[in-house]
């Protein structure tokens, strides 16, 4: 039995607690900002070139992605930091964007499955 977008996107925040106490408990606490993008916003980031995602091409469009920085630091920290978050995001079973140079990002594993349950 397949799930609804809507419990991905439960799951999806559920791990996202996880990763959140984690990263403070480390002391690295973080905070979330760019979750969910309509189609608008995302075509605009494209145009922009600040993304390489189209409407529909991105796990943003889907509640199933996150980008954040730290609270010390913004951006502009350690590339140990970052290497840290993507070791935590692993860890709570989420993907981040670090293989791909958008280190600050994470998103749900296998969030394309879930692009058939939605449409813009």
């Amino acid at each position: 039995m397949a799930k609804n977008l809507q419990g991905a996107q439960e799951e999806f925040i559920q791990r996202l607690t996880y990763f959140y106490y984690y990263m403070a408990y480390l002391g690295l606490p973080i905070k979330f900002h760019s979750y969910y993008r309509g189609g608008e916003e995302q075509n605009r980031l494209f145009a922009e070139k600040k993304t390489k995602a189209r409407a529909g091409e991105s796990s943003h469009n889907y509640g199933l992605a996150v980008d954040y920085h730290f609270q010390d630091g913004g951006w502009d920290v350690p590339k140990s930091h970052w290497e840290r978050g993507d070791m935590v995001a692993r860890y709570v079973g989420l993907e981040s964007g670090i293989g791909y140079d958008d280190a600050n990002h994470i998103q749900l594993p296998g969030w394309k499955l879930w692009k058939s349950t939605y449409s813009y």
